[in-house]
């Protein structure tokens, strides 16, 4: 027995064939449905909080995502000031 049968064994070669490309932290599934929804509305801009509730994730979670989204080139980032507060970071489709 070696190296390759045990990884077979404990399908270890599944689970990395699917996550190939992707950082850690990044679920393909979660992925895909934060891009489905800016395929649907390509004109829609979101906070991370509006986009996290629209699909039951956490804002920081959200925020994660849509930041992998902007490095990867699908999404722009740009600031929304308001009158008090901190500034919000909103997303949209490149």
């Amino acid at each position: 027995m070696n190296q390759r049968h045990v990884d077979e064994l404990f399908n270890f070669q599944a689970k990395t064939d699917q996550l190939d490309g992707l950082p850690k932290g990044i679920d393909e599934l979660t992925l895909i449905k934060i891009q489905e929804i800016y395929h649907h509305e390509p004109q829609a801009a979101y906070t991370a909080e509006l986009l996290g509730q629209a699909i039951g994730i956490s804002k920081t979670t959200a925020r994660r995502y849509l930041e992998y989204c902007v490095a990867s080139g699908f999404l722009e980032a740009c600031i929304q000031h308001g009158r008090v507060g901190r500034p919000e970071r909103l997303y949209q489709k490149r």
